[in-house]
């Protein structure tokens, strides 16, 4: 369980330092980009002051509905 944390944290980390890493999915969300963490999705908005993560998501949930 600590292992997939640190994946998670990684995650977390990478979306902090590199805003752009993720990619966009312009028919699910104009304002979210994505970022894969192991089995889940990391879902944020980036603004030109702050990255906001807006969902967690496991990689079978439907990013659509749950965005």
């Amino acid at each position: 369980m600590l292992t997939y944390g640190k994946l998670l944290d990684d995650g977390l980390q990478m979306v902090l330092a590199i805003p752009l890493a993720g990619f966009t999915r312009p028919l699910i969300s104009e304002r979210h980009r994505i970022f894969p963490a192991g089995e889940h999705f990391i879902a944020y908005r980036v603004s030109p002051t702050h990255v906001e993560v807006s969902r967690i998501l496991h990689g079978r949930m439907d990013l659509e509905r749950n965005l």
